[in-house]
């Protein structure tokens, strides 16, 4: 099953079974962050000092969604497995 906007923008597949589906994203990316909350993930948290570039630590934001939580109606459901 797959998610997929009726326009260009995020896509989300899911081919497998899975529970949770993961997006971690650096916490200076706004759009992003914009992009996966519009797409149906919830926000986690703030996993700080989490990655190292340009020689500094740099915070990261942690997002999740789960199968039975709703997706948002700007998103059409697909059957993508064939």
């Amino acid at each position: 099953m797959g998610l997929r906007r009726s326009a260009p923008g995020p896509v989300l597949v899911r081919p497998y079974q899975v529970n949770r589906v993961e997006a971690i994203t650096e916490i200076t990316n706004v759009g992003e962050q914009w992009a996966l909350e519009k797409a149906g993930f919830t926000r986690e948290g703030i996993l700080r000092g989490a990655t190292y570039r340009a020689g500094q630590w740099h915070d990261q934001v942690i997002y999740s969604v789960l199968p039975n939580e709703a997706v948002p109606e700007s998103f059409a459901v697909d059957d993508a497995s064939g």
